[in-house]
């Protein structure tokens, strides 16, 4: 079982009213959750507090753009945090990830 993840959210960086769209920025952070046992509730309970943490990471520069932008933070933040459980590949975690 890998012990590492990257974790990779399409944060999409948009050019009001220009032709030249900006590029697609795709942020990255490695969560490493080899120190805990996913097999157990309080081990998957840290190890998505941990994708968490780092979905917030990569999506904050949406956060901040404004009111506008909140449907392109939110959707960064599923995708990132989809992507991340996916990549686990533990169903125990991907049934803990969604409430």
């Amino acid at each position: 079982m890998f012990s590492k993840f990257m974790l990779v959210a399409s944060v999409l960086v948009l050019a009001a009213g220009s032709a030249d769209a900006a590029p697609t920025v795709r942020p990255t952070r490695v969560v490493s959750y080899s120190d805990l046992d996913v097999s157990t509730k309080a081990g998957v309970d840290a190890l998505l507090a941990r994708i968490h943490r780092a979905a917030r990471s990569v999506c904050s520069p949406l956060e901040a753009r404004s009111l506008t932008a909140a449907p392109l933070h939110d959707a960064c933040m599923r995708d990132a945090i989809d992507g991340a459980v996916a990549q686990i590949r533990s169903p125990r975690v991907a049934g803990l990830a969604r409430p």
